[in-house]
């Protein structure tokens, strides 16, 4: 069975330039940070992987994260291995359908939505607490700046 490309999948509403925005929820040990920035998706490697690269400043830190993604068997699931400039690194699976996208791991995990025309992405990333419950970690926005 031949390799699906990028291009001809429901993954290729990612390519392009995104504006960043959000903030990280405060807890009892740490204030609320704003997130700015942007993230870029590439398809590359002859269009069966996407590059995405994150560059945002959370609070005043700077979080710079590259990532790949490349189709599973079926056409709405994906894989995604990440890396960032803290030295972590992981491999999450992704589903996007109906306008939904949704990414899990082991110990993080993300519920979106895009617009209708696929120019904004929204959404929460939650994490696995001490007591093994996800919480609300994250809170996110995306918005097209440009095709790549």
């Amino acid at each position: 069975m031949e390799k699906q490309r990028i291009e001809n999948s429901d993954f290729k509403v990612f390519i392009g330039k995104w504006k960043t925005e959000g903030r990280v929820f405060g807890n009892g040990e740490n204030p609320e940070m704003e997130i700015k920035g942007t993230d870029t998706y590439e398809s590359i490697l002859d269009g069966f992987f996407i590059l995405h690269k994150a560059d945002v400043l959370i609070g005043k830190e700077k979080s710079q994260t590259f990532e790949l993604m490349w189709l599973l068997n079926a056409d709405d699931k994906v894989s995604l291995q990440h890396y960032n400039n803290t030295g972590a690194s992981g491999l999450m699976s992704g589903l996007i359908k109906n306008h939904e996208w949704e990414i899990r791991g082991d110990e993080l995990r993300f519920d979106g939505k895009f617009s209708e025309n696929y120019d904004e992405l929204s959404g929460n990333w939650q994490r696995l607490d001490n007591q093994k419950k996800w919480v609300n970690f994250i809170e996110i926005r995306l918005t097209r700046s440009s095709p790549i």
